[in-house]
């Protein structure tokens, strides 16, 4: 009988770590538009009006310009030693073909670079102003929070950097078109 037990809350601690990872990964897609909060003593560089979003369709349709630029954020702005340049593999499907070239330039250099040390960053959309917008091209300035480790995942530290998007249109699809780090 006690075998029986400890069977049953083992399956009950595997399912509640299986909702939690469930919750935790949701949280992280927050739209593009999220009002900034930066804690006490740090200036904020912009200000940030959030929008409304519409509902995403369960058919595929084509991703808006800030879910680009979300996604764009997010993937090409984590990057760790153990992974390689995995965050740009996963951004260039997303990009213009002028800017999939500096990418592997990028990657060209940075390869050239390489120190045996660990270096990680995990950046987070924190918000986003659009700066300038038409039917065809839109500019985003937004908001990150980036949390670096330096020789080891512990030692870590949390700062806060904009990034300026740009995207036109190509076809039914937004595309990155150039980026800047502020």
């Amino acid at each position: 009988m006690q075998r029986k037990t400890e069977v049953i809350i083992a399956i009950i601690i595997i399912v509640a770590l299986a909702v939690l990872l469930f919750l935790w990964f949701n949280r992280s897609a927050a739209p593009l538009t999220t009002p900034t909060k930066k804690p006490a003593g740090v200036t904020a560089t912009n200000n940030v009006t959030p929008t409304p979003e519409t509902a995403t369709p369960v058919t595929a349709a084509p991703a808006s310009a800030s879910t680009v630029a979300r996604v764009f954020v997010e993937r090409f702005g984590s990057y760790s030693t153990e992974s390689g340049y995995t965050n740009i593999d996963d951004v260039m499907t997303l990009t213009t073909t002028d800017l999939q070239g500096r990418l592997r330039s990028l990657v060209e250099e940075a390869q050239k670079n390489v120190e045996g040390q660990y270096y990680g960053v995990s950046t987070r959309l924190m918000g986003s102003k659009t700066e300038v917008t038409s039917d065809t091209a839109i500019t985003f300035l937004v908001s990150t929070q980036r949390q670096e480790s330096f020789d080891s995942p512990a030692n870590t530290s949390v700062r806060y950097q904009d990034i300026r998007i740009s995207l036109v249109k190509s076809g039914e699809n937004w595309l990155i078109s150039d980026f800047t780090w502020l």
